[in-house]
């Protein structure tokens, strides 16, 4: 797996830790490629909504972490 260049995604998950998860994979020990993602969507589809739901689930995923590192900080 220390040659993996590209990932692409054909079908997207509702959960972003899920393709987080996929795209961390091809980071592996030995990796010396720099790595592309590619990710499949066609317009006015249901992917097209699954990618903006996943979006919205990351930031307040996002918002969360930063909200409770910033609480245990002060």
């Amino acid at each position: 797996m220390c040659c993996i260049f590209q990932v692409i995604f054909y079908d997207s998950d509702w959960n972003p830790t899920v393709d987080q998860q996929a795209m961390d994979r091809a980071h592996r020990l030995g990796q010396t490629k720099q790595v592309t993602v590619y990710r499949l969507i066609c317009k006015g589809t249901i992917e097209e909504r699954i990618l903006q739901r996943a979006k919205e689930k990351s930031e307040v995923r996002c918002g969360f972490v930063s909200f409770f590192y910033h609480m245990e900080k002060s």
